[in-house]
């Protein structure tokens, strides 16, 4: 969690999300769920209010079951177990939700991206509710949206269709831009499977979004003004499906560039491989810090190369180095370099029963 650092939310299909003290390892908290659940997402800390008490978390959380999308109001847990009567329901899906996300600034917006080409988008305050078409035709599934930094009213929605949209909350009716993934030719992988979006994450600037594809490349889109274009595709890191991507935010003390963080990017896939990449100058641009001057010196760096396509020559996009984690992976996320518990670490959801922390080096 963005401001607890002890704390880290799962959801798992044995029909419990779970809260995790990551000072003992252990879990503080089980909420029964009463269904697989296919998402969680910690609610902004800014939305919420301290309360007093031998189990209270300063925390709501919202978790998603089929096609429900709940939310916990962990200040009323009274005791290890929170029962299901403490939930709320916030939104009915389509179809059985594949992701839940929260906007990260201004009013709170909660949004759910379903098997049906549909993103909900609700305001949990009002209620009002917005409903985002991916997928017109119902035929392609919408397996990502995430909303924007530092603007509130964005999101980016990736589904099946091989397409990225962004949006406008308040325009609903039609996306403002769209970008479809072409079908890559360089390798067997590329050949057999579509490009299909599975996973999003945008840059700390909010400048950049990565798309997780699945013919195992990574799509970098850049945001100018509002429209979306490529700004590179990594190729060749992985050998399957990429189930997840992220912009780590590890930052160097005194450096308050606007795209400081944009050039470290974690991905993680089906084929049981964790890669980071530095982006590059040509793709994160001038001002973002050189990922390689925060890693210790016992992070080596891969010896393999990767073929990757940028759309300029000026520091092309390159693989620092990789974990191999052997098991598929679901999902990850990753703390802060200034986290006191367990700072730098990336914690890792696969097809095991377990999360998996390897903690990177820092200088």
């Amino acid at each position: 969690h963005a401001s607890i650092s002890s704390l880290l939310l799962s959801g798992s299909e044995d029909e419990t999300a779970r809260l995790w003290d990551l000072r003992t390892s252990k879990t503080a908290l089980c909420l029964l769920a009463g269904g697989e659940v296919t998402s969680v997402a910690f609610a902004p800390s800014a939305t919420l209010q301290p309360l007093d008490g031998p189990f209270a978390r300063n925390n709501h959380v919202y978790t998603s079951v089929d096609n429900s999308v709940f939310v916990y109001d962990l200040r009323m847990a009274t005791s290890p177990i929170v029962q299901i009567d403490l939930r709320q329901t916030l939104l009915e899906a389509t179809e059985e939700v594949n992701q839940i996300s929260c906007s990260c600034r201004g009013d709170l917006w909660v949004s759910a991206a379903d098997d049906s080409g549909t993103v909900h988008v609700v305001h949990p305050e009002s209620k009002r509710r917005r409903v985002l078409r991916h997928d017109s035709t119902n035929v392609a599934m919408a397996m990502s949206a995430v909303f924007r930094p530092k603007r509130r009213d964005e999101i980016a929605s990736g589904g099946t269709d091989c397409t990225v949209h962004l949006w406008d909350v308040s325009k609903p009716r039609r996306p403002i831009s769209s970008f479809v993934m072409e079908r890559d030719d360089v390798g067997a992988n590329q050949v057999c499977n579509p490009p299909m979006v599975h996973s999003l994450a945008w840059s700390p600037s909010g400048r950049l979004l990565a798309a997780g594809l699945g013919d195992g490349t990574i799509g970098i889109l850049r945001i100018d003004g509002r429209k979306m274009t490529l700004a590179a595709r990594l190729r060749e890191g992985h050998d399957s499906s990429i189930a997840t991507v992220l912009f780590p935010n590890w930052s160097t003390a005194g450096n308050n560039h606007v795209l400081a963080q944009d050039r470290l990017l974690a991905t993680a896939g089906t084929d049981g491989s964790l890669l980071c990449f530095d982006l590059g100058k040509s793709v994160a641009g001038d001002g973002a810090v050189d990922p390689t001057s925060l890693f210790g010196k016992s992070v080596v760096p891969l010896e393999s190369s990767i073929n990757q396509v940028s759309l300029s020559e000026d520091a092309p996009p390159n693989m620092l180095f990789g974990i191999p984690h052997e098991k598929k992976v679901n999902w990850m996320v990753c703390s802060g370099n200034d986290d006191s518990v367990l700072p730098a670490t990336f914690f890792v959801a696969d097809t095991s029963n377990d999360i998996t922390a390897y903690a990177i080096p820092m200088r």
